[in-house]
Order: C-alpha cells, then structure tokens, then sequence
C-alpha cells in the first residue's frame, strides 16, 4: 500500500483567506488595535482547524475488503474498512472516495457523443468516483465503508485511487490520505434468470407429447421425448411427433439423472457483420450469447449441476469443467468480461470439423449431451455444410508432393486415378467426421429461438435507486 498525505484548503477556507486579508490589510492601514485583534482570532480558528484535521487521520487504517466476482447491470457493494487504532481522540466525518476508470470495455456501438460531453470527458478523465461519509470512528473502533456501484459496460476497470479524508470540525481545510495503488476489476455480463428444471428444457427433453406415458409394445414406459442421437434405435422414433415438430424425436424410456452436459458457444460473427445495422444486431445476438453462458457459469458453479463442460469458441478455443476451482473460476469470469468475438464467420465450422476432439465432441455415446449455442441456426451451419462439399475439389497429388527446392527433378510415373481416389477419400472422411459431431449436438439454439425462452429469461434492468434496494433479494 503505497500512501500519500497531503493538506488542502476548501473553497470555504479560500473565502475565508480573502476575509482574512482583508482584516490585516486594513489593521495594517488604519492601526486599528480592534482589527488586529479580530485578525488573531481568524488566524487561530485557520490553524486550530488545520492541526485538527492532521491529528484525526494520524493513525487510521483503512483497506479493500474482499470481494465475489462483479456482474453488469447488477448493483455491487464495495467495502472499505476503516480503523481508528489512535488512543484517544475520536475521527469525525471521514469521507471515503474511491475512482472507478474504465480501461478495455466491451459494450454496444453508441451515438456520436457531443462537443459538451468530449470536453467533460476529457476534464473529469473518463472516471466515476463513489464517496461515503462515516460520521464518525471512535477510538478503536473499525467501521465499514459500504459503496454500492452499478456498471453498465462489461469489460476491464481499473479500481482506485482509495482516498480517506477528513475537514472537521470548521471545513476550512481538509486532510487527505490517499492509497495510489491501482487495482483491475472485471465486470462480466449482466446475469438472467434461470426457470425450474432448465436443464431439461435445454437439452431438449421437454418434448412430451399427448401420447407421453403410454405403453410401448415391449411393455416399457417412456416419459418424454428427445431429438435423436447416433446409435439410437429406429423402433424408437416417434413418428407422429417427428412430423409434428419437424425434426426426428426418440422414446426416452428412462429418466436420467445426471445433469451433466456439454455448452458449446459459438462467438463468430456471420458474413453480414459488414453493414453497420446489421453489425449492431450481430453485436447484441452476440452480448446476449456471453448473458446466457455467465448465467450458466454462475449457476453450475454455485452446486446446482454436478458435472458441466463449456466451450467458447473465438479465435481460439476456451474451455472450463465443472466443478473446478475458485482460481479457474476467477479467470473464467475475467474471460467473459474481455472476451471478443471472431470475425472469422467460419471460425466455428473449422473448430467442429478440425477441433472436435478439443470440444469434448470425440467419444459418441460416453460424453455427455453437448448443446450448441450459435448466432447462426442450425439451416444456416447445414448451409455451410453443403458449401463445404461443394466448393472442395480434387487437387493433383503431384502439385503436393512437389519438393520445396528449385533443383530440377526427375518425373515420376503415378497410377491413373491415384490423386483423384485419395482427394475424394479426403473429402469423404471430413464430411462424415462433420456429420458425426452433428449427430452428437443434442440441441442447437440461437438467441432469437423461441425455446430460449422457456429456460432462460434476461434480468430487467434496476428502475429505481440501487441504495433503497435489499440486495439479499432478487428484483421482479
């Protein structure tokens, strides 16, 4: 902790000089003994006020106090701890101030700001400062400084400087110490709600139909129904749901009770992200995305689900199991507050064609069900998937086995239809390794789905002042 006093004089105490000048001047001009006098005595309530306040932050203590991780849009207390370790005199009015600067923030695109703001910014230094009175610290006594602060942008702040200061008892000076070091906060994504049972309504069990229930003709009961998976059996399709929803659903005839899962979160943006309307709305698919995934995070890392694996997908591949540690958790939610999407639109199809294995993706039947959650929907990645056969040509074996140096080298004979039998294999093998990770996603989901709805709900925001608010509950 590095430390920094200082003694300042308030504005009331610069009006205070000029009336005190004022006095010894005209002492001085008219020998008036009643002038000098009044003089000695401003004078001494100048200085009386000036060792009050130096003696009143001699010995006080005071630091940060610890605190969980911080989300957006959520009021968050900031404790400070103040201890007043002098024998005697009691501290009165201490005024605790702690600046907040933003450094790499994450937020939407905004309006062009005005002349007026540039300038304000540009003087106040882009930082918001938070100030807390305590009207007093008796001897030995340690109180706490609560600051309750609300952020709107994730991304990275910096946090500090912490300053503790005192002008009591006249206000006309003030004593200021001050700790100059400089701390990173992280502010991850605003947190949503979560319904009852959400896992099962994410997997994509909540498929029940009318017909649920009944009994099979090998006398089994199923109680819902599930999108199909490699290795299921054809006897299971229900065909009366598959036309009704459009996709293939399977009889589950056991209930499991493992909550395990696999999230597979896609952060690219699609080709369109060029135009800016269309940009703005990719970006808030995509904030919405890092919404979901830090509500998840928080809620698997609280104890609710057993086992869980996430995976955000960017420039490079991110991954965090659960349950993990309170080390691995802080620089999970460092990831999400800093995280930036690709813009690389097929970013996401390499990593399921080429990274399977790194997404959990590479043991059918033995991981858990993996959910896919992508700005673009599943037609759209079936899309890619045609594109990909049909853009992938037959290359001449010849051109790839040519040596790297310039020296000149002797033709070799090749069968007939080598190269075009050993491209086609190529070209098979990726495209069934591609069908195969597809057949093992369970459920894919995109921010406008209207099944997202049924599992998870974005917080509103605080209408009304976050210091009347108990931040033991949950607003409605």
């Amino acid at each position: 902790m590095k430390l920094r006093r200082r003694s300042t004089i308030t504005r009331e105490g610069w009006y205070y000089l000029f009336i005190l000048g004022f006095v010894i001047v005209g002492s001085l001009l008219r020998h008036i003994n009643l002038l000098v006098g009044l003089s000695a005595i401003l004078s001494t309530a100048m200085i009386l006020n000036w060792r009050v306040t130096r003696a009143s932050l001699r010995q006080i203590r005071f630091d940060r106090r610890e605190m969980p991780p911080v989300f957006c849009n959520r009021p968050t207390t900031f404790e400070v701890e103040v201890e007043n370790q002098r024998r005697y005199l009691t501290s009165f009015s201490i005024m605790v101030s702690q600046h907040f600067r933003p450094k790499q923030v994450r937020t939407l695109v905004q309006a062009t700001p005005s002349r007026l703001q540039k300038i304000f910014k540009f003087f106040s230094g882009n930082s918001v400062s938070n100030y807390v009175l305590l009207d007093h610290v008796h001897v030995g006594q340690s109180r706490v400084a609560p600051q309750i602060i609300e952020f709107r942008d994730r991304g990275e702040y910096e946090m500090g400087p912490l300053t503790v200061s005192s002008h009591f008892p006249l206000g006309l000076t003030r004593r200021e110490v001050t700790d100059t070091e400089r701390r990173p906060l992280f502010v991850g994504p605003a947190l949503g709600t979560l319904s009852y049972g959400w896992v099962d309504r994410m997997l994509g069990l909540g498929w029940q139909d009318s017909s649920g229930g009944t009994t099979s003709r090998t006398g089994d009961e199923f109680f819902s129904l599930r999108p199909w998976l490699n290795g299921d059996s054809r006897r299971w399709v229900h065909w009366r749901a598959t036309a009704r929803h459009g996709t293939v659903l399977v009889r589950q005839f056991q209930r499991s009770q493992s909550h395990a899962f696999s999230l597979i979160v896609d952060l690219s943006l699609p080709a369109s992200s060029n135009d800016p309307t269309s940009s703005q709305v990719h970006l808030t698919e995509i904030e919405k995305i890092l919404r979901i995934v830090a509500t998840i995070s928080q809620t698997v890392y609280a104890g609710q689900v057993e086992a869980a694996s996430i995976y955000l997908v960017t420039d490079k591949i991110h991954s965090i199991h659960f349950p993990c540690s309170e080390e691995k958790w802080l620089e999970w939610h460092q990831l999400l507050s800093t995280v930036q999407a690709s813009e690389n639109h097929r970013r996401f199809f390499e990593a399921l064609l080429n990274d399977s294995r790194d997404l959990g993706l590479s043991v059918p039947g033995n991981s858990p069900p993996a959910v896919v959650l992508s700005p673009q929907n599943v037609d759209q990645f079936t899309q890619e998937v045609r594109d990909f056969q049909a853009g992938r040509r037959p290359t001449s074996l010849q051109e790839t086995r040519e040596p790297a140096s310039n020296t000149p080298s002797q033709p070799t004979l090749q069968p007939e239809g080598e190269s075009s039998s050993i491209a086609t294999l190529d070209l098979q093998s990726s495209a069934g390794r591609l069908w195969d990770v597809q057949r093992q996603i369970r459920t894919w989901v995109t921010p406008g789905d209207a099944r997202l709805g049924s599992w998870y709900v974005d917080a509103p925001e605080w209408k009304t002042d976050p210091t009347d608010l108990n931040l033991t509950e949950e607003s409605d």
